[in-house]
């Protein structure tokens, strides 16, 4: 899956991990290419910190809690 948007990556990770946890597997990392992984934090450094309780989704190293690798194919894997 070819995706160049930030909120489109952000939801197919997500649509990932439900369907590892769906499947009672437990999700380790996210597999993308370096350029997809870039546009997603540039996109987590213009939306800013969250205030409050919420857990944060975006951190400057991952999504959802999960450590980013990198791939070189146009693929997004949660694994």
């Amino acid at each position: 899956m070819e995706t160049h948007r930030a909120e489109e990556i952000v939801a197919e990770v997500y649509r990932q991990i439900l369907g590892y946890r769906e499947a009672g597997r437990d999700p380790k990392r996210v597999v993308m290419n370096r350029q997809q992984w870039e546009t997603v934090d540039a996109w987590r450094s213009r939306l800013g910190v969250l205030d409050g309780a919420f857990p944060d989704y975006l951190s400057e190293d991952g999504l959802f809690g999960l450590e980013i690798w990198y791939g070189d194919g146009p693929e997004i894997r949660v694994e």
